[in-house]
């Protein structure tokens, strides 16, 4: 869904990255004009028809998207026209479909779906955040966007008073290491770009993977800590 705030800007709705919380988020700061089918019901090149616009979306890591995907799609109506709902009418399970969608070596299956409409290098749309960090890039997207001052949108109302933290609290845990592993080694772009901020955009997956791997490991450990912290607490 392309929603078009004002006459400066067009927010370009991925599903599955937050956009039915951020839209409830703008109509309430009174930025809302019009709102459009969403992508991939839209081709990319239909925005290039807003490149004069300020343009803003939000991404998510490829292994919480394909989960969050695969559970709408399951539970509701897929769409004919979209390979990856048709591969869900296939498949026999999750993990059936994750093999299914990267079957014969193919890579960059959410980087293929998302990387058309955010452009990259001298076509990339003026801000991408993260669906994991909604809260303060929406601020910054709309922040730099002019579509705020002070926080404030045109009705008046303070954007801190209108976010409440409901959205983007899931991420899914992966039902084995082996089966997240496959997906982040074939997402080197995507996660590269925005999830290994210390990798280049073209990395090797191998590269990928160790830092995926580390990065869970540490937050594992901290989890781990946090726990022992709060059972050490309760015993006393």
């Amino acid at each position: 869904m392309a929603v078009v705030l004002t006459d400066k800007a067009v927010f370009i709705h991925l599903p599955r990255c937050g956009g039915s919380y951020t839209i409830e988020v703008l109509k309430a700061l009174g930025l809302v004009r019009l709102r459009m089918p969403s992508a991939p019901h839209v081709p990319p090149h239909f925005f290039q028809y807003y490149g004069e616009k300020y343009r803003f979306a939000f991404v998510r890591h490829p292994w919480d998207w394909l989960k969050s995907y695969y559970r709408l799609k399951f539970a509701t109506s897929r769409h004919p026209a979209i390979w990856l709902d048709k591969m869900i009418d296939a498949s026999k399970s999750f993990e059936n479909w994750i093999e299914l969608i990267y079957g014969d070596g193919r890579k960059q299956v959410v980087g293929e779906y998302m990387y058309p409409y955010i452009g990259s290098g001298a076509d990339r749309i003026e801000f991408v955040g993260r669906y994991e960090n909604l809260r303060d890039d929406l601020m910054v997207a709309l922040t730099n966007g002019r579509l705020l001052v002070d926080g404030v949108g045109p009705n008046g109302r303070h954007y801190d008073d209108i976010y409440n933290d409901k959205c983007c609290t899931q991420f899914f845990r992966p039902l084995s290491d082996d089966l997240s592993d496959f997906v982040v080694a074939r997402e080197p772009e995507l996660i590269g770009e925005f999830y290994a901020s210390d990798l280049s955009v073209n990395v090797d997956p191998a590269a990928v993977l160790a830092a995926h791997r580390a990065a869970r490991n540490s937050a594992s450990s901290r989890i781990a800590s946090l726990v022992a912290g709060v059972a050490s607490r309760r015993s006393q």
